[in-house]
């Protein structure tokens, strides 16, 4: 198959008129386990699996392509990972990414170049075939479902738990972590797989910096912390116990110089609504308590009206990052940025054991 084949979309930037994106999309179709198997490291079968985290984790370290301290480029590249329900079919996993340009050339040929780079560098365990018609291309995105969500209990964004805590001297704000174990992907699966309705996850994500201003901002969270650790005063009302244990970690993986962030948004798309049982079962899934930290849990997010459905739809629709409404503090945008231990434990491919999900199909090639 020549580059020449990979059908590109082109258009305007919605957040930059001058800018040219292009967006391509490929199917992700998992490996038969036999064959999967012949090709493990280990002499046991169960180092397979910690084989294949490695490789995803790999994937998603690659696609850091930032300077620490350098600003953000405009419509900077962009790749999501989408798993559409398809009632009576099964799961169908997509990847779909973006580029932009000067130009329409220039962003046709950065989409390309991106595309070629994401198969030759994708899990083994896995095949990308990327779509070669305006058809697939649109099936993958998942535009249908997406264009059907007009109510307000269609679309959600799932976010970490975050809150603003008033502290002896003062408020402060809390935003919990992205974690899970290792096999607590599954459940995202069997949740969308045994969906009775269309549904469509999408995990977005685009490499960014710290600021400085921001950095400052967490540096002064430092401060409220050691304040509060002295004992409470008689007769004032004592602050949510566990907040230097949300915080302190919070704090420590983003002062931290050298680390790499992503801007990382979840979202859920279900025209007929989306059902508690379905939101669980993700957002439980990705911010489990670890032996090394406790979770505050997830938060559902949803638009407020119909001109948040427009804006998010159409934000979707050309991978943008949304902007987030429910802080409205200098730490705002920290609430889309993960480090890259958590963009490990959301940003994940469903690897079936031998025998498979209880009642999941995951489509294999459509063209």
């Amino acid at each position: 198959m020549g580059s020449e084949n990979i059908w590109v979309e082109i258009g305007h930037s919605n957040q930059e008129p001058n800018i040219w994106q292009a967006l391509f999309a490929c199917q992700v179709c998992i490996q038969p386990f036999e064959k999967v198997e012949k090709r493990k490291w280990g002499m046991n079968p169960a180092f397979l699996f910690d084989e294949v985290v490695e490789r995803q984790k790999l994937f998603v370290e690659s696609q850091y392509n930032h300077n620490a301290f350098q600003e953000d480029a405009a419509n900077e590249r962009t790749v999501t990972f989408r798993c559409l329900q398809i009632p009576g079919s099964g799961l169908l996993l997509a990847l779909v990414g973006k580029v932009g340009g000067r130009t329409q050339e220039s962003a046709r040929l950065g989409a390309i170049a991106y595309c070629e780079e994401l198969m030759s560098i994708f899990p083994y365990e896995y095949i990308l075939h990327p779509a070669l018609s305006a058809e697939t291309f649109h099936y993958l995105t998942g535009r249908d479902i997406l264009n059907q969500c007009s109510d307000l209990s269609s679309l959600v964004e799932i976010k970490r738990f975050e809150t603003q805590v008033r502290t002896q001297k003062n408020l402060a704000y809390v935003i919990g972590l992205w974690q899970t174990g290792k096999r607590s992907d599954e459940q995202i699966w069997r949740s969308l797989g045994n969906f009775p309705n269309s549904a469509m996850l999408t995990i977005s994500l685009r490499s960014t910096h710290i600021t400085d201003k921001e950095r400052q901002l967490l540096w002064n969270m430092t401060q409220v912390q050691a304040v509060d650790n002295y004992p409470i005063p008689n007769g004032v009302p004592p602050f949510i116990p566990p907040y230097h244990e949300w915080s302190e970690p919070f704090i420590k993986q983003r002062l931290s110089p050298w680390k790499r962030f992503f801007y990382l948004q979840i979202h859920i798309m279900v025209p007929s609504g989306v059902s508690d049982s379905l939101l669980r079962g993700i957002g439980s899934a990705i911010t489990r308590d670890t032996p090394e930290q406790s979770s505050p849990g997830f938060l559902a997010n949803w638009p407020g009206n119909q001109t948040d459905i427009y804006n998010w739809k159409k934000s979707l629709d050309c991978l943008e990052i949304i902007p987030n409404a429910r802080n409205n503090t200098g730490l705002s945008r920290l609430s889309n940025i993960a480090d890259m231990s958590e963009v490990h434990s959301v940003f994940r491919f469903p690897f079936p054991p031998m025998i498979g999900l209880p009642n999941i199909n995951f489509l294999q090639k459509l063209e």
